[in-house]
């Protein structure tokens, strides 16, 4: 009597829907993963899964005793879990679910408990769904701009080998070497009249880069816009492709009628 109860359903339902979407869509496969056993992205009894605010997706592998974290066509990320009672440990895991801010959650059944998780790459103690620099070690979270990327992530890639100021009559030259350059647009310079005074850009376009990766370069710019007897402070600015930009100096020095020696 069921199975006829359901046919005739069918037979209605389609009757009803013809060629035109219903109230339920129309759901056309996608895409499919696993088989069964224990290798990376394989399965014994999955149970739970959930979608995490990363876009992972994590499903309970429950006779395997772990977690599978996977991309969502399918491609194996990592696992955590084994066979037993510690730390870490699971048996018979069945669900799993995850919070705003990135800590994993798994209901370790047969253990009577939940368990917490956080993955943490660079190991600040912060999960990586909150830390705004993930990859690199940054435990206060400065972010001084407020963009929501830590400041140690924002840095260029730039290894500087020198900056210095050279005295001279009426002009200051500035100078300056890198090691390497890693996707260096160019760089700015920047002067004020104190330390902590107002430093404003003195170069009227962007000085091109022209180092590389394995390979440094010296630069060279001379400032006229000076008077003897003032010092002068220097900030000089790296910009990276992406207009990311760091700071180095200040360096100073004060142009004088007598050449001078170099300061830092």
């Amino acid at each position: 009597m069921k199975k006829l109860i359901l046919f005739l359903y069918a037979i209605v339902f389609t009757l009803l829907c013809g060629n035109l979407k219903c109230a339920y869509g129309d759901y056309q496969f996608v895409a499919k993963w696993g088989s069964s056993g224990s290798d990376d992205g394989q399965f014994s009894w999955p149970m739970g899964i959930t979608v995490g605010k990363d876009g992972y997706v994590y499903v309970v592998d429950m006779l395997n005793r772990r977690i599978q974290k996977f991309t969502t066509s399918g491609t194996f990320v990592t696992k955590w879990g084994s066979k037993g009672s510690g730390d870490g440990q699971f048996e018979s895991p069945h669900d799993v679910a995850l919070d705003a801010d990135g800590y994993v959650y798994v209901a370790d059944t047969d253990n009577y408990r939940i368990q917490k998780f956080m993955e943490d790459s660079d190991g600040d103690g912060i999960p990586d769904l909150s830390d705004n620099c993930p990859n690199i070690y940054n435990p206060d979270q400065a972010d001084s701009n407020g963009d929501g990327i830590g400041d140690v992530c924002e840095a260029t890639l730039i290894q500087l080998s020198s900056f210095t100021a050279t005295l001279s009559d009426r002009k200051i030259i500035l100078a300056w070497t890198t090691a390497s350059e890693i996707d260096n647009a160019g760089f700015n310079l920047y002067r004020a009249e104190s330390e902590d005074g107002e430093y404003v850009k003195i170069n009227s376009t962007l000085i091109p880069a022209q180092g590389s990766p394995t390979q440094g370069a010296s630069y060279q710019f001379v400032d006229e816009n000076v008077r003897n007897r003032t010092t002068y402070y220097y900030k000089l600015e790296d910009i990276d492709l992406n207009g990311t930009s760091t700071m180095h100096g200040p360096v100073s020095a004060m142009p004088r009628a007598i050449y001078g020696t170099e300061r830092n």
